[in-house]
């Protein structure tokens, strides 16, 4: 209609410039006018019929607005715009077909999808159609990757990503091997972080933005249309975390994070699911923003297991995809042994070890010298094991995970075994604990060590001006958590923060302790004693890594009283150790190992798998004999064999994988698969070296899975579109405002435009103005009685 009456669409008069063929000059301008203005009052001064003198004014204001713009018609105005060359140029036209797209928001009946097809219809009407006036029109769909389409039909939302740097980067592209006007991206601005598939374009994880000044260097103007809106009713499983690996007869213990964009208080349900069996449910109130729920389970058997913890849809709401996230839990039986020697406080080493005979992970192998050259050991597997002292070889001390030395000087150990301790620790990749006692740290000579360069503290100097400083202190304290003790999950009595705090303070005090020097900067102290300061460090727990291991110092030997002091039925003294066991020994490497780069693929996607093999002494393996196998999921009765272990039944087909050296990675081989199908994929590795000696085994798992990433922010990200239109001379637009765009890019500066002069003066318009305005004053004129 707009068109109809003034000509052309509305954007021709909002850019365009106005002038007049015919401009006289402001004299004569000035007194037509006056002219025409003073007859006007002559005649209306002649009337003799009685009306009040507004009318009479008004009467000739009309007229004179008549009369004016006739005489501005008879200048002859039009307007100057720039306009593309027909047929000259290409548009290119970029459709986001990404799952979000799929997303019916609140105000709507249909998909973002569908909205799109309907603003672009081929039909008359449709932006396609004003487009195709003009231009060449390029069609392409893109989400992780981009492909030409041809028909509307062909858009059906099922791209597992977006990645707007890559369609940005196809644009820049395009406009070096087509004259391209300019670029039209029609998307709801989610960027999402997903790796594309085997066979596709790689995603390009890079910044849209840094995209889109390639192509303000190019000249190419971008038009972005948003579609969608503000989801305002979702509730979203944004995180879970849980322990990866857990071992026998553990409870596990799972945190999971809500976004609740709405908090109305509403009561919905959270699930845990073992496959497809719900092992847990409770009750969850939306009363906030972000809502942290904990679950304890024990796994129902051994192995690897997927979990999937789940929302049930709050009322109304829209986005049900976002409510579940699937996790794996190696449900593993594990052992690790710990090798414990110390001299002194047999009180401190009698409760340790009753804490510690619980676990049926850990095993406690000890040395308690109780007197010279005397050793009591417990816990040995065989009557050779230990017969000699303290292990000499690397061989011998490599056959445990951890080591914990107590109150015992450093003089008992050789050179040879203090570098051993090393190697175990940096190369092995063992854990070290140190306890405090009448002869550790600096009391004992260990400041003399070369054992100090691997612990998470300096150790005060034995010189004879610093005795005073090291020697233990004997006075009660309670123990002070960091706040990176508190987040430590060494420390944790209870998953809730709060709580936790609680049972910390309620904790007995200790009695004594070794004063200690400064935490070295790559460190993490745990805990402290109350009158500890940044210039006067009292430091008690503390930890670090080091090599493929990691060391610890307990700065005291009295934590027996916590057990002698707590009711009989309170466990903290027992899980405290139990954790501080596990933390030490359970994540030492074995010589076989095999790593992924992640937990979940897309069907499609890439697998690595990076194998590590060392011999008994933790030395790489050069031209090792390996076998891959990988489990598929079930698929059907008859496999050819399985790798299932604990009497599981048979799983689906196995997949023996081709194993290569790592180029310039000694004792590193790696593996590679593209796995198709959604499910849990279980991997077994084993390794013999050249003359086919048996070196180890090791396994992993994976989930391959749609991730529906897509759906983590479902909301119109309508800023970043805007900035890409600035950024490029473009122009954003909402769908439902994009009615004007063809006309917009069609009188957009370019190389492939010119400048015309569009005559305005015949507009229907402008006529029908005249005429209405005349017509009123002589309608009013008329019914007054005037002539």
């Amino acid at each position: 209609m707009f068109e109809f009456l003034f000509k052309y669409s509305p954007v021709v008069y909002r850019e365009g410039e106005w002038a007049f063929r015919i401009v006289p000059s402001l004299q004569w301008g000035l007194m037509v006018v006056a002219l025409v203005l003073l007859l006007l009052v002559l005649i209306y001064r002649r009337q003799v019929a009685p009306i009040p003198s507004v009318l009479k004014w008004t009467l000739a204001g009309l007229k004179s607005i008549a009369l004016l713009l006739l005489l501005i018609l008879l200048l002859e105005p039009f307007i100057s715009i720039t306009t593309v060359v027909p047929k000259k140029s290409s548009v290119l036209l970029l459709i986001d077909d990404s799952e979000s797209m799929s997303i019916r928001d609140e105000a709507e009946r249909v998909s973002r999808e569908e909205k799109v097809r309907r603003w672009l219809k081929h039909q008359e009407g449709g932006i396609l159609p004003a487009l195709e006036e003009n231009f060449n029109v390029l069609t392409y769909r893109f989400s992780d990757q981009v492909r030409a389409f041809h028909r509307l039909d062909e858009l059906q939302a099922k791209g597992k990503a977006t990645d707007l740097s890559l369609a940005l980067d196809f644009a820049r592209q395009q406009a070096e091997v087509h004259p391209i006007s300019g670029v039209i991206l029609v998307t709801d601005g989610v960027q999402t972080r997903q790796p594309a598939v085997s066979g596709t374009q790689t995603f390009s994880g890079k910044d849209p933005l840094q995209m889109t000044a390639s192509l303000q260097q190019a000249d190419v103007p971008v038009f972005t249309v948003g579609v969608g809106a503000e989801i305002r009713n979702d509730v979203q499983l944004t995180r879970v975390s849980v322990k990866k690996s857990v071992l026998e007869d553990d409870i596990v213990e799972m945190s999971v994070l809500i976004r609740t964009k709405k908090a109305t208080g509403e009561k919905v349900t959270l699930q845990l699911l073992e496959d497809d069996r719900v092992v847990k449910s409770t009750y969850i109130v939306l009363d906030k923003k972000y809502t942290r729920v904990t679950l304890d389970f024990k796994p129902g058997r051994r192995g690897f297991l997927k979990y999937t913890a789940v929302v049930l849809p709050a009322k109304n709401e829209l986005i049900l995809t976002n409510n579940r996230k699937s996790f794996l839990v190696n449900h593993e039986s594990r052992n690790a042994k710990i090798l414990y020697i110390e001299e002194l406080h047999p009180s401190e080493f009698k409760f340790i070890k009753r804490a510690l005979d619980q676990d049926k992970s850990i095993q406690l192998v000890s040395m308690v010298r109780t007197g010279p050259d005397k050793f009591y050991r417990q816990g040995i597997s065989h009557p050779r094991e230990l017969a000699d002292g303290f292990p000499e070889s690397a061989e011998q001390l490599f056959r445990y995970q951890a080591l914990i030395i107590g109150s015992i000087e450093a003089s008992f150990f050789t050179p040879q075994q203090i570098q051993l301790i090393k190697e175990f620790v940096s190369r092995r990749g063992g854990g070290l604990l140190l306890l405090g006692g009448p002869k550790a740290f600096t009391a004992g000579g260990w400041d003399k060590t070369a054992l100090t360069e691997i612990l998470p503290v300096e150790l005060i100097s034995g010189t004879r001006s610093a005795y005073s400083e090291s020697r233990i202190r004997y006075a009660p304290f309670k123990l002070q958590l960091t706040p990176e003790g508190f987040r430590s999950p060494i420390l944790q009595f209870s998953m809730d923060a709060q709580e936790n705090r609680k049972l910390w303070a309620s904790m007995p005090e200790l009695r004594s302790y070794n004063p200690l020097g400064a935490a070295k900067p790559g460190a993490t102290v745990l805990a402290v004693h109350p009158l500890h300061q940044p210039e006067r460090p009292k430091i008690i727990l503390a930890e670090q890594k080091y090599g493929r291991g990691r060391t610890m110092v307990l700065a005291t030997s009295t934590t027996w009283r916590w057990q002698m002091r707590l009711h009989s039925s309170d466990m903290r003294h027992e899980k405290f150790w139990r954790q501080i066991a596990r933390w030490l020994a359970m994540s030492t490497p074995r010589p076989v190992e095999v790593a992924l780069e992640k937990e979940t693929y897309l069907p499609g996607e890439k697998v690595k798998l990076h194998i590590s093999v060392l011999d008994s002494n933790f030395m790489p393996v050069r031209g090792a004999q390996i076998s891959a196998e990988v489990s598929h999921p079930g698929q059907g009765e008859n496999p050819s064999h399985s790798i299932g272990t604990d009497g599981d039944p048979p799983v689906g087909k196995i997949t023996t994988l081709d194993v290569v050296p790592e180029i310039g990675k000694e004792g590193q081989y790696l593996a590679e698969m593209v796995p198709s199908d959604e499910g849990l994929y279980e991997v077994e590795i084993l390794a013999h070296d050249e003359e086919g000696k048996y070196l180890g085994r090791a396994g992993t798992a994976f989930l391959v899975e749609n991730q529906n990433v897509e759906f983590a922010r479902p909301d119109l990200q309508e800023n970043i579109l805007r900035r890409i239109a600035e950024m490029t001379g473009g122009k954003y637009f909402h769908i439902d405002q994009a009615a004007d765009l063809p006309d917009q890019l069609t009188i957009t500066e370019s190389t492939y435009s010119r400048i015309v002069e569009r005559e305005i003066w015949d507009a229907p318009a402008v006529y029908a103005f005249i005429l209405l305005v005349l017509a009123v004053e002589w309608f009013w004129r008329r019914s007054r009685g005037l002539s």
